[in-house]
């Protein structure tokens, strides 16, 4: 209805949800989930890896991405440890046909090494601070010159 009311289709909308949310009850979460991909729209997991993550939840959630937390990022310079967890999430969605966006990338740095790894997504100051609709709608006139 909410869609409806904005004029916004439905396969234009991306939901995020938390893993809390998600695993706290995997069965009425599928269903509802499920209802809402019908409708078209997309779902992705928020802050994966920071909490309840849950094999079996990839596994039986009708998901269509993970959102990685930024606490990953942070120790991309250094530690082999954040580096090692971010591959290995991105070859488990890989092998799951899910997405990954990689959020906190504040630095060309970490989206260096990021693309290395093969992330395809990220989101992060480096890109755009985060924006109220009237900043965004004459962002997106100007082309994208931000």
């Amino acid at each position: 209805r909410a869609a409806d009311a904005c004029g916004l289709l439905p396969g234009r909308l991306r939901l995020e949800v938390t893993e809390s949310v998600l695993v706290d009850n995997v069965d009425a979460a599928a269903a509802t989930l499920r209802r809402l991909k019908e409708l078209g729209a997309r779902i992705y997991m928020d802050d994966f890896g920071t909490g309840y993550s849950s094999l079996a939840a990839l596994h039986r959630l009708p998901l269509d991405g993970v959102k990685v937390d930024r606490s990953f990022v942070r120790g991309l310079d250094g530690d082999a440890r954040s580096r090692g967890v971010l591959r290995a999430v991105m070859a488990l969605a890989r092998e799951l046909g899910l997405e990954v966006v990689v959020e906190g990338v504040e630095e060309q740095r970490q989206m260096e090494a990021l693309r290395e790894l093969g992330c395809g997504f990220a989101q992060g100051y480096l890109f755009s601070p985060a924006v109220d609709g009237d900043r965004l709608r004459e962002m997106m006139a100007s082309g994208g010159s931000w």
